[in-house]
């Protein structure tokens, strides 16, 4: 292997997330010997799908013969699909309401200082930020968690871990709750085993009783500080949850998007990196001379208009006059190989229910909202199908930071100026909001129908296009009303006074 070929392995080889860090196995120590072996064998996976993912996966070049370097370009074809996926998934945030369907005058203020104290609290902690890269980790490493800290002097704190960061167990295996969740970190970011420090964190549940402990490691297994002894929390579950990626009953693992793509990944890389080390030839064809003497050969420029003075070679029998050609290969392939390349790029788009839609389409094809609906359609349903496993934990994560502020009274004074929160029955709504165009004005003029037919009322549709509260869309529709009262009253005083006019003129002629 050459020395060029090395850099480029190496370059493709280096790690490119902080989670590629070997783990040190002494983390997973409270483990079942069973369960440490089989995750220790799983962080090798994951390290290789987030490898995958950031350089592209690798394939294998077609050999050179030791005359050239073959070109090693990876198509990260994978990413690029997922990346699209997490964009539509969670570029437009879910929305987190507060007893929706449930408001009323007497606990209408109530619901209030709830709503405001949960949109406080994820607005502090980025949570619509770091949910997007949360997806998109979860598609890789095949689930993600979401923990809550609750510190009464710095806040309430948000999480997401990816899967190289915690180990976690459930209530008789299967239940939804967990019983165990230890998340781990590296704090220093050094090689050195003696230098490096680790923070892991254990949550247990037993016996309905929640426990937690805080300990920093070095690099080589000692324990450095207790920074939490074993204690008890307030609440009596973990505050944690955790995602999976797909996956089948019983799947305690996820599924990662990236194992469905990486053989088409490879294929394309390969053939297009083919494609490009022809070209390479291409652009500079074999030349040859035939009976020329090698003195007239021997410093040919090949710089653009140089003049070559070849001469015969006299050292032969027969008189043949010098002769030059070049060798070129024509690239009749180019077309089969276009459509083999398309072919495997739709097939990847295919598989996770992408849309592979182009400029040139969208100014052709699309023209109007439904249309881009109905292209998404199958994205949509995909993307319905990863809400599955996505809202039942937002929806814990909710309840668990109200509940945390009721438990926990210190806190809410970084997020709102009331002193307690309301404890109240409460019922959480997470709408996720995909980012489709609609044809507002086609929408608008049917709900106006609907109105004067008497199957919408004014008031749904003044809080739906124009987004009024119920005080709000009140105080409009009295005034709608009194508008319209002062115009017919004025309309028969128009009417009246012309009537006495008229009949002024007709006594005058009189």
């Amino acid at each position: 292997m050459t020395e060029e070929e090395k850099m480029q392995n190496q370059e493709f080889e280096e790690d490119y997330v902080v989670a590629f860090r070997n783990i040190p196995y002494f983390l997973f120590d409270d483990m079942g010997n069973e369960r440490k072996s089989d995750y220790s064998n799983e962080i090798e996976e994951i390290k290789a799908l987030y490898r995958a993912y950031e350089v592209g996966n690798k394939f294998v070049p077609e050999g050179s013969n030791g005359d050239y370097v073959p070109s090693n370009l990876r198509f990260k074809k994978s990413a690029m699909i997922m990346n699209k996926e997490a964009r539509f998934l969670f570029s437009n945030p879910p929305t987190f309401n507060v007893n929706p369907d449930n408001v009323t005058d007497e606990n209408k203020e109530e619901n209030a200082i709830i709503q405001d104290f949960l949109d406080k609290v994820l607005e502090k902690n980025n949570f619509n930020g770091n949910i997007l890269k949360a997806a998109k980790d979860c598609f890789i490493g095949k689930r993600v968690a979401i923990v809550l800290n609750f510190n009464e002097k710095t806040g309430i704190s948000i999480n997401f871990l990816t899967s190289l960061e915690f180990t976690y167990e459930k209530l008789n295996g299967r239940d939804n709750e967990l019983s165990k969740f230890t998340s781990f970190y590296e704090m220093t970011g050094v090689d050195s085993l003696k230098e490096q420090r680790w923070f892991k964190k254990i949550y247990e549940k037993k016996d309905d009783v929640v426990t937690v402990e805080e300990v920093i490691y070095s690099g080589t297994g000692d324990i450095e500080e207790i920074v939490t002894p074993k204690k008890k929390i307030k609440f009596n579950y973990i505050p944690a949850v955790v995602v999976l990626n797909d996956g089948l009953t019983g799947d305690l693992k996820g599924k990662s998007e990236i194992t469905s793509l990486i053989r088409y990944e490879k294929t394309y890389s390969k053939l297009a990196n083919g494609d490009i080390d022809s070209e390479r030839k291409n652009m500079n064809p074999i030349k040859y001379t035939i009976d020329a003497s090698q003195e007239s050969t021997s410093n040919l420029s090949t710089s653009p208009g140089s003049y070559w003075d070849l001469q015969s070679d006299d050292t032969k029998s027969v008189d043949r006059p010098a002769k030059i050609g070049v060798l070129e290969a024509n690239m009749h392939y180019s077309n089969p190989l276009k459509v083999t390349l398309d072919r495997i790029e739709n097939e990847m788009f295919a598989e996770l229910d992408v849309p592979n839609i182009n400029s040139e389409q969208l100014a052709g094809v699309i023209t109007s909202g439904k249309t881009i609906e109905a292209l998404y359609w199958g994205l949509t349903v995909r993307c319905d199908e990863k809400m599955l496993s996505w809202e039942p934990a937002l929806k814990f994560i909710a309840y668990a930071i109200i509940e945390g502020a009721i438990l926990y009274p210190n806190c809410i004074s970084k997020y709102t100026d009331k002193n307690i929160i309301p404890n109240i029955p409460i019922d959480i709504i997470v709408e996720n909001n995909y980012p489709l165009p609609e044809d507002v004005q086609e929408e608008k003029t049917m709900d106006i129908t609907e109105v004067e037919a008497n199957v919408m009322s004014r008031k749904s549709y003044l809080k739906k296009w124009r987004k009024l509260n119920d005080e709000e869309a009140d105080k409009e529709l009295l005034q709608i009303q009194k508008e319209k009262q002062m115009l017919e009253e004025s309309y028969i005083d128009y009417n009246e006074n012309d009537l006495v006019d008229i009949n002024e003129d007709v006594n005058q002629e009189e």
